[in-house]
């Protein structure tokens, strides 16, 4: 079965709302005479009832599907339409959605890894059932709550690296729809999940093009959570660690370098240096010989 039959679903987002914004009516003046609405009203709650019924039939028919792929990609188009009409049953979906696109036990030997681990390359099965968990993200980040219930099914799953990715592609998505400090939040989130990882942190530059100091505040954070975190050489979560830091220090777009970005303030560069201090004499002491053996990469 092909996805056509569900190529009109995001038009239907439309319609929702639309139907939404009438159901509210317009003021009148106190002066006009206020018309009798019942019968329109009434209307309208039979079109959303129908509409609705609609969207569930759709949802059973994916329960045909031979691909759980494809069910979860219509049932994330389905839920997104019926999110106006019906929250409770539209997050229902969406969970089911997201749960057909975790990996399995057999999919997920070695990728459930603890922070600070060498992030795995996902390959094409792997990607897809990734792109579509992002989908039902996107629709479910308009809730809060919600969204980081799937965040903590996707750690659950898929470890720390899969609680970071997931919360900074949230977070590249709400900076997208202009919402800074959401994406900061989200930043944060996934610097929790694992602080090695590059993915959150990298938004920090993004943040930085509209907003200097929520950046720099970020980047304090960010230098706080590493503090607290053993890197070493073992996993290469130090060359991580050094690597993003020194992109956030001399702040640079990877999608295009040519961008310019104000640097960080005194109080962000201070912070960055006494932590390199801090953390070169730590793996020193655990890692005799360690400066000699990064010696080409600290001075890169």
């Amino acid at each position: 079965m092909t996805f056509k039959k569900y190529q009109f679903l995001k038009p239907l987002n439309v319609l929702v709302l639309c139907l939404c914004i009438t159901s509210s009516g317009f003021s009148q003046s106190p002066e006009a005479p206020v018309p009798d609405r019942t019968p329109a009203r009434k209307d309208l709650s039979m079109e959303r009832a129908l509409l609705f019924s609609q969207l569930q039939a759709l949802e059973k028919e994916t329960l045909e599907f031979n691909n759980p792929l494809a069910e979860a990609l219509a049932k994330a188009e389905i839920a997104e339409a019926a999110w106006e009409l019906d929250l409770s049953w539209a997050k229902k979906v969406l969970r089911a959605a997201y749960k057909l696109v975790l990996p399995t036990a057999e999919q997920n030997q070695g990728q459930n890894s603890p922070a600070g681990s060498v992030p795995l390359m996902l390959d094409a099965a792997g990607r897809a059932r990734r792109k579509i968990r992002l989908r039902v993200l996107e629709v479910a980040r308009r809730d809060k709550d919600f969204v980081n219930e799937l965040i903590e099914l996707e750690g659950e799953n898929l470890g720390a690296y899969g609680k970071h990715f997931a919360s900074a592609a949230l977070a590249d998505q709400a900076i997208e729809a202009g919402d800074v400090n959401a994406s900061a939040d989200y930043i944060l989130q996934g610097i929790k999940a694992d602080p090695t990882q590059g993915t959150a942190p990298d938004i920090i530059n993004r943040v930085a093009m509209r907003d200097r100091t929520l950046a720099d505040r970020l980047i304090l954070q960010y230098i706080s959570e590493l503090r607290g975190f053993p890197i070493n050489s073992g996993n290469q979560s130090d060359v991580r660690a050094f690597f993003i830091l020194s992109g956030l220090i001399r702040p640079r777009l990877i999608i295009d370098p040519s961008i310019k970005i104000q640097p960080p303030g005194s109080e962000v560069m201070r912070a960055y240096i006494s932590y390199m201090l801090e953390a070169l004499n730590m793996l020193e002491q655990k890692e005799p010989g360690y400066l000699q053996r990064r010696r080409r990469l600290l001075l890169s």
